[in-house]
């Protein structure tokens, strides 16, 4: 379905949120997609972020009733030739425990608050 978008920036991912009866393509560079899809942000599902290039599933997480998702991306310092920049899903669950999962710019997956340590080590 992706390979059909219009991408609006250079952002390398897209998330793709999955509920019982649809599926919803979103572009992180679209302005106002959080607001245009405000009635899904807390809706159960499942949450899945997709790199644009190579089309492939980086890391998922469910929502259950109740839990607060959210997309970030922390912006953690510039390297010559770019920017640091780690991409990530999160969510703050019933019991008010937040789990985070982030993609780093070499691919690396960690989880919680590690992000910016192992990004810090890039620059």
């Amino acid at each position: 379905m992706d390979e059909l978008m219009d991408w609006q920036g250079p952002n390398p991912y897209y998330l793709m949120l999955v509920f019982e009866d649809v599926a919803v393509t979103v572009d992180l560079d679209r302005r106002g997609w959080i607001a245009d899809l405000g009635e899904l942000m807390r809706k159960e599902g499942t949450w899945h972020l997709f790199r644009k290039e190579p089309r492939s599933v980086v890391f998922s997480m469910a929502v259950l009733e109740g839990e607060q998702p959210y997309y970030v991306a922390r912006h953690i310092g510039r390297v010559p030739g770019g920017e640091v920049t780690c991409y990530g899903i999160g969510k703050k669950r019933l019991d008010g425990h937040s789990d985070r999962l982030w993609v780093l710019p070499n691919g690396q997956v960690v989880g919680g608050d590690d992000a910016e340590l192992f990004a810090r080590g890039m620059i």
